[in-house]
């Protein structure tokens, strides 16, 4: 998956690509994005934004990989589970 600036996505979000960044964020593909206020607590995407889930809290971030909402990562999960990793 490349991770180069012209990779990243930016919103306003579909419901499609909301979905799909969810989806990611509950697999066991690759380690999610998280709070940088609150160790291991996964993002979760609305509208325009990521945010963390818990209340009061107000990190957040603007951004994603584009894999990670077209759901390219879909693909790759399942050729590494019949390979192992």
């Amino acid at each position: 998956m490349n991770t180069d600036e012209k990779d990243m996505a930016y919103p306003p979000f579909n419901e499609c690509q909301i979905k799909n960044f969810n989806e990611f964020q509950e697999s066991k593909f690759m380690h999610p994005f998280t709070c940088g206020k609150h160790s291991g607590v996964k993002l979760i995407m609305v509208d325009d934004r990521l945010v963390c889930p818990i209340e009061g809290c107000d990190y957040e971030q603007r951004w994603c990989w584009k894999w990670m909402i077209d759901g390219r990562w879909k693909e790759s999960e399942r050729w590494v589970a019949a390979w192992g990793r």
